[in-house]
């Protein structure tokens, strides 16, 4: 009977052995098989930093390594981004969002930033490269440029704080691309550092030049509005800044370009407009005249002292007052010729004139005190009121 029970007992302990195996397996045949998502890649590792691939979607806060060239998109960094290489790299951002703040320093061939946003603020600090670009980003925190670069990009930007370009170093052959920004505060610059070189490319990149006057009319005016109000926001730019001269500047070359692009070339109107515009540059220069007025009437007294050129008016009436001191005398005749419409020290009445040989000096002389009080009232009165 033991034996029996037993046996019974070693046989069940098998089924239920067997059952065992053979629920595992079913059940593991039927559990989905799981799916083996690739181990994030940091950024700061090699391969990521070889790699020109963006990086989607991701928390980007590590650094990569230096000597790599850098492109990524869509992502956050939630830390403080410091970014230092001279290996003459390229750094590529689109769509990026800094929470903190960046600062990027070194030596690349090419940076780029488009579509980011920055938070915090943002500092290029003795950047050399060939180009940098900023195309559609929005700065929440102050912004300083302190770089030397030979293309600059700054475009379609938005600014809630201070933008620092006191810094900014453009190379002769820069491009310069500062245009369609919205500022809260003025961007701190100077018109000499980049204003000559960025109207040049402006007017070029809107086809104005050569030819343009036979392009479409509503295209060519549509260009010439925009340059004008880009012109416009610098001279509001410098004048919140308090920066009167360079205003002034900018004032002129409004002024300069809408004469060019309403006055057919090698015209009569033409050339009058050069004559008019350069006694006072549009007014902008309003101390100008007075300074030519006086080296045109010192020029002609000295002639009229050192040549003595003056005779009686009436023979049988002797002049009322002598030509003593003959050099003070002489001065005093070149303001009454100069002068145009009326006499302010009346010398002529005394009773002398220029002997005929003479004459045309003092026409000379008329004709410029003319040209230059006309010219200098047209363009104040015309460009400027």
């Amino acid at each position: 009977m033991k034996t029996s029970t037993g046996h019974v007992s070693l046989r069940i302990a098998q089924i239920l052995i067997a059952l065992y195996f053979v629920s595992v397996a079913l059940g593991q045949a039927m559990s989905p098989v799981p799916i083996q998502s690739p181990s994030p890649n940091p950024i700061g590792s090699r391969s990521a930093a070889a790699s020109p691939t963006p990086i989607e979607g991701r928390d980007i806060s590590e650094k990569p390594e230096r000597g790599q060239d850098i492109r990524l998109s869509n992502g956050v960094v939630h830390e403080v981004y410091s970014l230092y290489d001279v290996s003459q790299t390229s750094l590529t951002f689109k769509n990026i969002t800094f929470e903190r703040d960046v600062k990027v320093d070194g030596i690349y061939q090419n940076i780029m930033f488009e579509d980011c946003h920055f938070k915090g603020n943002v500092q290029f600090y003795v950047v050399r490269s060939l180009t940098l670009t900023i195309r559609n980003c929005e700065f929440l925190g102050s912004v300083v440029f302190n770089m030397d670069v030979v293309g600059f990009t700054l475009r379609e930007c938005d600014f809630s704080k201070t933008v620092n370009l006191y810094g900014a170093e453009f190379g002769k052959a820069t491009a310069i691309n500062i245009t369609r920004n919205t500022t809260k505060e003025p961007i701190r610059i100077l018109w000499s550092q980049f204003g000559e070189k960025w109207l040049r490319d402006l007017i070029t990149s809107t086809n104005l030049g050569g030819n343009a006057r036979q392009s479409d009319s509503t295209e060519r005016q549509t260009n010439i509005r925009h340059v004008l109000t880009e012109l416009e926001f610098w001279r509001e730019n410098f004048d919140k800044l308090g920066h009167k001269r360079d205003a002034t500047e900018v004032l002129y070359e409004i002024n300069e370009y809408v004469r060019v692009q309403g006055i057919q070339p090698r015209t009569l109107d033409y050339y009058l407009g050069f004559l008019l515009k350069w006694p006072s540059r549009f007014g902008t220069r309003p101390y100008r005249p007075l300074w030519l007025g006086l080296i045109v009437v010192l020029i002609f007294a000295l002639l009229y002292w050192i040549k003595d050129p003056f005779t009686e008016k009436d023979k049988s009436k002797p002049p009322s007052k002598p030509r003593t001191p003959r050099s003070i005398f002489a001065l005093m005749y070149s303001i009454d010729t100069f002068v145009p419409i009326f006499e302010l020290t009346r010398v002529k009445d005394w009773g002398w004139e220029i002997s005929p040989p003479y004459r045309w000096v003092a026409v000379v002389e008329r004709l410029l005190g003319l040209l230059i009080f006309y010219a200098a009232a047209y363009s104040l009165t015309y460009y400027v009121l």
